[in-house]
Formats: C-alpha cells, structure tokens, sequence
C-alpha cells in the first residue's frame, strides 16, 4: 500500500503517532471535525462533505486499479 493510501485511510499507523488513539487517517479525522462543526453550527459544511466525498471515491479507485 503506498504511504498516501494508507495515510488517507489510516493504514500507516506506527509512525508518525505511534498508533494510539489518534492513529487514524484523514478519512478518520475529517468527519470528527465535521461533527465539531454540525454541533456548533447546525450545518454540515459543504466544502469538507465534497473533500471527504472526493477522497473516498480517489482510495476506491486506487485500491481497484492496485488490486490484481
């Protein structure tokens, strides 16, 4: 898996955060903050649904074209 794969989808965790409870990827943490953000304000905000959006179908296809 290369290390932008697994960073997004949080495979690369005994590095960088030492795999602890914080030891997810971006598609992990986004939607905590999105959360945040839905609590505070009562919207979810359109532009981090659209990232999140565009990054799960960008692993989806890599994770495809990866696979034998």
């Amino acid at each position: 898996m290369s290390p932008g794969v697994a960073f997004l989808t949080g495979g690369l965790r005994a590095g960088w955060w030492g795999g602890g409870w914080w030891g997810g990827g971006l598609i992990t943490r986004l939607p905590l903050i999105a959360g945040f953000v839905l609590a505070f304000t009562a919207r979810y905000p359109r532009d981090l649904f659209d990232l999140l959006v565009g990054l799960d179908r960008w692993v989806l296809r890599v994770a495809a074209c990866a696979s034998p």
